[in-house]
């Protein structure tokens, strides 16, 4: 095959593509060539009267329920939500809430994790950066954003000058994720690993107090902003996240911008240029927070 623009960047994407299925737990082929099942004709009636029945689900079996689903929190996740917030709240520094965090077994999560995932960059920066769960490399390295999503995160933050490796805070991020370990495949949390991880997670953002914050993900900013709409939408509105402190002292809160998260960004490039242009609207809030300051 000859190798052109078009098949370079064809190559380049389907490549993306395969990494974010791995990032995503995805690790079998059940195919050893591709299917159109929408090219696939329906039996005809007097077919699919002939074909036998299918065996009953037994009663125990339909009613596991599914992913993520729940009717209430058990006394365990109620226990363990107890706990992170007392441990968040006897938190007074970045080091001990790590430590906090690291001998908390409220969350099963921590079990089929390789490693703690708390953070990297700058604490010192005027950036934040909260993305929903961490990734497969995530995990094997116990460091943020590490993958192919982070590499195409890191590159797009350089056009703006910002950099996680930056000691200068003007120039700095800080990127942190929503639970401090990878959910089996990166699956989503349910709503008690949700309530549990959240109260770790806002003083986190309370003990860095980042002049501007950006979350990345529809969980995670749902979650920190209490909205319920899609991040598609939530994207285009103007946030400000308040911290308890904050509330507390009556002072104003944080801006906050959502948008996509970059593993995302990977499965839908599409939307580079949206993610393009909240990145901008984020250095434009931090270049009116020192314009004000000055």
């Amino acid at each position: 095959m000859t190798l052109t623009p078009e098949t370079i960047t064809n190559k380049q994407a389907a490549l993306h593509a395969l990494q974010w299925y791995v990032d995503n737990g995805v690790d079998e082929v059940l195919g050893d060539q591709p299917m159109d099942y929408f090219s696939i004709t329906p039996p005809s009636p007097a077919q699919a009267a002939a074909m036998p029945a299918k065996a009953s689900v037994s009663q125990s079996a339909a009613q596991v329920p599914e992913m993520g689903a729940e009717s209430a929190p058990s006394v365990m996740g109620v226990e363990a939500q107890k706990e992170a917030l007392s441990l968040a709240n006897g938190a007074d520094s970045l080091d001990a809430l790590k430590a906090a965090i690291e001998k908390f077994d409220g969350l099963e999560i921590k079990k089929t994790a390789s490693n703690l995932v708390f953070a990297d960059g700058n604490p010192q920066a005027d950036i934040m950066v909260v993305f929903d769960v961490p990734g497969d490399q995530d995990d094997r390295k116990g460091v943020p954003l590490s993958g192919v999503d982070g590499a195409l995160f890191d590159r797009a933050l350089a056009c703006i000058d910002k950099s996680r490796s930056s000691e200068t805070p003007a120039s700095s991020l800080y990127i942190a994720p929503l639970v401090n370990w990878r959910p089996p495949g990166s699956r989503s949390l349910t709503n008690s690993e949700l309530a549990t991880t959240l109260p770790l997670l806002e003083r986190h953002i309370a003990l860095v107090k980042p002049k501007v914050l950006m979350v990345c993900g529809a969980v995670a900013s749902k979650a920190l902003l209490g909205k319920r709409e899609g991040i598609s939408r939530l994207r285009k509105q103007d946030h400000t996240y308040q911290t308890q402190s904050a509330l507390d002292e009556k002072i104003s809160g944080i801006p906050c911008v959502a948008t996509y998260t970059p593993s995302y960004i990977l499965e839908a490039p599409s939307q580079k240029r949206a993610f393009w242009s909240d990145l901008l609207k984020m250095n434009e809030i931090l270049r009116k927070i020192g314009a004000e300051g000055e």
